[in-house]
């Protein structure tokens, strides 16, 4: 019997577990699709430290969100993955496990189908092929403010992280490594996995079910079939328009786009998630460069230390009985990597539990044109407290271990009123858009909570936007996890 071939639309960090999972563990013939992209500058590639000059790369899709009126009227670059590996190719690479709030979280919303067991022998399961570093270099401020840190008299959950890394060797480790685990010859590949480059249009149907995908190429449009069914993959900005163009989303939107409709689903695009991090920036005596000396590069290729391995958010963790994260980096956070850079480390700070919501618009039936994308960030006025008070709970660490002269907000700025107003100067985001095709066993959610689309036959969504609410640290693990989970279901009923 021929094995069924499933189209997985987006090569990301989630798109390349499903993918190779369908193919490795359960026999299908799986066909990847992802845009065609170039690569960026090998040691921009190679080297951690270097991670953020991939931003506004070609392998960056260079999204920007809508001017936010509670950010002083600032539009924000949010930078996502292009290419093989997704957002994996450009980011931090922390590899951070769910916390207990998360897997709560995840069983409401599964309706206990993802229980806290199965979460975490999914985590289980990914850790050991990604095989996440513990670094062996730290940047000597870093070092030294973790140390003092450490020596206060909190309680265990409040002591430091070193964070682990999407490294091996010192070198950045990409989810597009997971591929090779079904290449031809394989012992452990029963199936098989073709890539296709070409950026996915939306979904072809055959009544009520997903039997293909309207792919663009060069500008030119070609169509890739199956039987097994489609998983969109796409991630946050990506998959909500995909279903827009495939007839399912917003009544209005779908009017006005003249799309005909297939499903009507107001929540489709809604629901839009990000962190957003405030840099509280310290004055240092110890330079950091990612430009490095002979005898730095040599001991990056050989040993996988030195500063050329650092991915900058060296340590953080979750504070204030889950209230924040901190990342702290041996950086001027708003200037590295520009050569305007002070000396400089930040400690930066956001709130886990953001509860302000945007959306993503789809604009046009082009594919190529990108969406409307509005954070709404600050909304809600919890969201600024909770920073306010995150500053000043970064304060008091830095106070007690005795930190340099404070850079940015700057001391002067101490009640609420400019401490807010910095806020809204200079926040950034996290890069954790989440949620604008949350899944549920409610009516309105756009995804069940084994993954298929409501209200269709062979459509699947696996990605950050099935997110409900976000998780309290980076969501790279939670997510391949999830991937992990969604590729059984997608075989069994396949």
């Amino acid at each position: 019997m021929t094995a069924k071939c499933v189209i997985v639309v987006g090569a990301g960090s989630v798109g390349c577990v499903v993918a190779m999972r369908l193919a490795r563990d359960f026999g299908m013939r799986v066909t990847l699709c992802e845009p065609p992209s170039t690569n960026a500058a090998v040691e921009d590639r190679q080297r951690p430290a270097r991670w953020l000059r991939l931003f506004g790369s070609s392998e960056d899709y260079q999204y920007a969100t809508q001017p936010n009126a509670n950010l002083a009227g600032r539009a924000m670059e949010w930078p996502r993955g292009r290419g093989l590996g997704g957002s994996s190719r450009i980011n931090a690479m922390i590899w951070h496990q769910p916390t207990d709030t998360d897997a709560q979280m995840l069983a409401r919303a599964s309706e206990n189908a993802i229980d806290q067991a199965a979460l975490r022998a999914a985590v289980s399961e990914i850790e050991a092929l990604v095989q996440p570093e513990t670094p062996l270099w730290l940047s000597p401020s870093g070092e030294a403010f973790m140390s003092a840190v450490a020596s206060r008299s909190d309680e265990s959950r409040d002591r430091p992280t070193i964070y682990r890394r999407f490294n091996r060797n010192g070198q950045r480790w990409t989810a597009a490594n997971l591929l090779s685990l079904t290449a031809p010859g394989s012992s452990s590949a029963p199936g098989s996995l073709e890539v296709v480059r070409g950026l996915a249009d939306q979904v072809i149907w055959k009544g009520d079910r997903a039997v293909g995908v309207r792919m663009l190429s060069d500008g030119v449009a070609t169509e890739l079939r199956c039987d097994g069914g489609v998983v969109l993959c796409a991630g946050t900005l990506a998959t909500p328009s995909i279903l827009v163009r495939s007839g399912i989303g917003p009544r209005a939107t779908l009017k006005t786009l003249s799309i005909p409709r297939r499903v009507v689903c107001d929540a489709v695009g809604r629901n839009l998630q990000d962190h957003l991090v405030m840099p509280v920036i310290y004055e240092s005596t110890s330079a950091f460069t990612d430009s490095p000396s002979t005898r730095d590069v040599c001991r990056w290729q050989v040993c996988g230390s030195g500063p050329l391995a650092s991915n900058l958010a060296e340590w953080g963790g979750i504070y204030g009985d889950g209230r924040w994260q901190l990342h702290v980096t041996p950086t001027h956070y708003l200037k590295f990597p520009h050569s305007n850079a002070d000396s400089a480390m930040t400690v930066a700070v956001n709130a886990t539990r953001p509860q302000s919501r945007g959306s993503v618009c789809c604009m046009s039936p082009d594919p190529t044109v990108q969406p409307l994308i509005d954070p709404n960030y600050l909304s809600e006025s919890s969201d600024l407290d909770d920073l306010v008070e995150g500053v000043k709970f970064v304060r008091q660490l830095a106070n007690d271990c005795g930190l340099a002269k404070e850079i940015l907000p700057g001391k002067k700025r101490n009640d609420r009123a400019s401490l807010a107003k910095s806020i809204r100067r200079y926040s950034q985001t996290l890069y954790h858009p989440v949620g604008t095709c949350a899944f549920g066993g409610e009516e309105e959610s756009p995804v069940q909570p084994d993954f298929r689309v409501r209200g269709c036959d062979g459509l699947w969504v696996a990605d950050a936007s099935v997110l409900p609410v976000i998780t309290q640290g980076n969501p790279s693990v939670t997510l391949m996890a999830l991937g992990w989970i969604s590729a059984q279901s997608i075989a069994v009923v396949s």
